[in-house]
């Protein structure tokens, strides 16, 4: 879902360029194993020399975001955790569509940006 940039609360994806090229999962995962991690290293075969650098920061920064997601949306359940609040409805469906897809950024960089900057920016008017 998150390569063809759906799944998601609050955002309009779009399709990863990946996606878009109709590559395969087996372009890039390319061992036996399904869903297994592959080292960003692997990116430069096709991309410019360099990129996994790039691809290494976007993943620590979706992970560093992840975390501020993930508190945020602790304290807000426990502010409000009697009341229905759409907001902290979508961030969780935000959250747990980001942590399933595993990538941390790899499959659509720009439609995972977008969620967690929509859910953190609405969580904080929530907790604040």
């Amino acid at each position: 879902l998150i390569m063809m940039g759906m799944g998601g609360v609050g955002i309009k994806g779009e399709p990863d360029p990946m996606y878009l090229a109709t590559l395969h999962c087996s372009a890039c995962h390319k061992d036996n194993q399904r869903f297994a991690y592959i080292e960003p290293k692997v990116c430069n075969n096709c991309h410019e020399k360099g990129f996994d650098k790039i691809l290494v920061e976007q993943m620590r920064f979706v992970t560093s975001r992840m975390r501020l997601l993930r508190s945020l949306l602790t304290k807000a359940k426990r502010r409000h955790k009697d009341a229905a609040i759409p907001v902290i409805d979508e961030a969780e469906v935000n959250y747990l569509l980001i942590r399933e897809d595993g990538s941390n950024g790899a499959h659509n960089i720009k439609y995972i940006k977008y969620l967690l900057d929509y859910s953190i920016a609405n969580l904080r008017q929530t907790v604040n």
